[in-house]
């Protein structure tokens, strides 16, 4: 996984961000074995940021299959801890 987010350097983003974004892939499991990042970022689940960043509001049809998804009055809110990161930090 590390050489995977080493080569996502190119990308937008700080050393700070890369190297919190690390940590966090290697802390959170994930039962989709990390795709995001293995596809360098192009293969997002789709998300509106809200709440100054604080929320993610699931816009994928497909969010209910997702560990990290939780129904919340009517809709689905990402709680995926690299997710989140990447949307704050990557702008994605």
């Amino acid at each position: 996984m590390s050489e995977i987010i080493l080569r996502m350097a190119s990308l937008t983003s700080t050393p700070d961000s890369l190297k919190g974004l690390k940590k966090l892939a290697a802390e959170t499991p994930c039962g989709k074995n990390h795709e995001c990042l293995k596809a360098q970022l192009q293969n997002l689940t789709k998300v509106e940021v809200v709440a100054d960043g604080r929320a993610l509001l699931c816009l994928s049809e497909n969010a209910w299959r997702c560990q990290y998804a939780t129904s919340f009055c009517q809709v689905m809110v990402c709680m995926c801890p690299v997710r989140k990161h990447i949307a704050n930090h990557f702008d994605k």
